[in-house]
């Protein structure tokens, strides 16, 4: 936290009647485009002061030092990522000073698996790429960097979806939510983006992915191995059952994290067929679709690609 404008984030789990306060100013918490539970902002005086938690008609306070140094500038549409960056270094044990968020910048790793998307893209040959950005620092630059990538594969780049089209979104979580959301309405109306739906990697997070009903990304890490399991747990266990985001699974990581090959991974939402009711379970079978460590909430998500050269 910083003097100023902070944001409050509760799991989905705390449910919705919840507001936050400082000096008497409450603001009720809310959902946003693509971000799990809810969102509150709140203003803080430089300084120690009481945070208020509002549930219904109980109030509870948090004691909290916004210090006297300003924070890092954040837009509204990328503070939610911002957070669940900052997350995952909490969740490791690491309370280090926010200084960037991972809209400020396009890593190399996420610019170099974009590269490869669309490589992989221009060999499938579709009509054109319908690109969807937003204008942080992050977005212009993976925009940028997909047109040129397309251009030399000589792929068309458009702004309007067709039937033959890919679509692929670079921009934030808001407007990727947005992106996904639209995308699922004109599937339903006509046929659109029959080359498929594909999301820049720090996009994977549930409410964006399960906006459809598969989407594909461009990973360097498996979310199903041991370490991205066992971040997915840690974070669900810690902030009350909150699903993992590719922001903070780096920051968990630390120096400890490196860049693996790229490959493409589909997110679907999957179901197995219940039992009747009265029918006996095996032994040890998981009924609960919602259990621990997964990526993809109610969902899976699977490499469909061997690793791209």
């Amino acid at each position: 936290q910083r003097p100023g404008r902070n944001v409050v984030h509760f799991p989905a789990s705390a449910g919705n009647d919840l507001s936050v306060g400082a000096a008497g100013l409450v603001t009720k918490a809310v959902a946003r485009p693509g971000a799990e539970g809810t969102w509150a902002d709140v203003e803080l005086p430089p300084g120690r002061s009481d945070l208020e938690i509002h549930r219904g008609d109980a109030t509870s306070f948090v004691e909290v030092d916004a210090g006297t140094a300003a924070g890092p500038a954040i837009t509204d549409a990328d503070a939610p990522e911002c957070a669940s960056a900052a997350l995952g270094g909490l969740v490791a044990g690491r309370a280090d000073v926010l200084s960037a968020c991972p809209s400020d910048a396009l890593t190399p790793e996420d610019g170099g698996a974009l590269v490869k998307l669309v490589e992989f893209l221009a060999g499938r040959k579709p009509s054109a790429l319908t690109l969807v950005e937003d204008d942080s620092p992050r977005g212009v630059a993976a925009a940028k960097l997909v047109r040129d990538t397309a251009a030399r594969t000589g792929l068309a780049v458009r702004p309007d979806a067709g039937p033959d089209t890919a679509l692929v979104v670079v921009s934030g979580w808001s407007a990727g939510y947005t992106a996904m959301t639209r995308a699922a309405e004109l599937q339903r109306l006509e046929p659109t983006h029959q080359y498929g739906l594909y999301l820049a990697p720090w996009l994977l997070n549930g409410p964006i992915v399960n906006a459809v009903a598969s989407a594909s990304l461009p990973l360097r890490f498996d979310p199903r191995e041991a370490t991205a399991v066992g971040y997915a747990v840690a974070v669900g266990n810690r902030f009350g059952g909150e699903s993992p985001t590719l922001g903070g699974f780096r920051n968990w990581l630390g120096a400890a994290g490196s860049a693996g090959d790229v490959q493409i991974f589909a997110a679907a939402q999957v179901n197995a067929m219940p039992m009747y009711p009265t029918e006996p379970h095996v032994t040890g079978m998981v009924m609960d679709r919602d259990y621990a460590g997964q990526w993809v909430p109610d969902g899976t998500i699977v490499p469909i690609t061997s690793v791209l050269r």
